[in-house]
């Protein structure tokens, strides 16, 4: 009984492992090829979202928020929130959430996600 737990319990723990290893592929399968994760201040005045590519875009992204808190000085106090939120039952991309400075943002809820419709 002892062994059966074991084995159970390696086995889960290299499916975390490899699920992290190729979660780039994993969630291209399960989320499609363009994955686009928008960002906006609490008001929602100012809007940006960046493509796949991410880490020369979040630097961009920053560039032109502080573009936009000089031109709109009554925003000075806003910051920038995520608008998508991370899904920890999806494991294979736990190490992404952990590495990437996309999720270093709050995050801003935008009430339900919409249902897909039935296929």
């Amino acid at each position: 009984m002892k062994q059966t737990w074991k084995y159970s319990l390696i086995a889960i723990l290299a499916l975390v492992a490899l699920g992290n290893v190729f979660s780039a592929y994993i969630r291209v399968l399960t989320e499609g090829p363009g994955i686009i994760y928008t960002f906006e201040t609490q008001s929602a005045a100012f809007q940006y979202a960046i493509g796949p590519e991410q880490e020369p875009e979040i630097a961009r992204m920053e560039r032109e928020f502080e573009k936009y808190l000089r031109l709109n000085p009554e925003g000075s106090g806003q910051r920038l929130y995520r608008t998508f939120r991370a899904k920890p039952w999806k494991f294979w991309n736990w190490y992404h959430y952990l590495t990437s400075d996309l999720y270093d943002y709050p995050y801003k809820d935008l009430g339900p996600e919409p249902r897909k419709p039935p296929r």
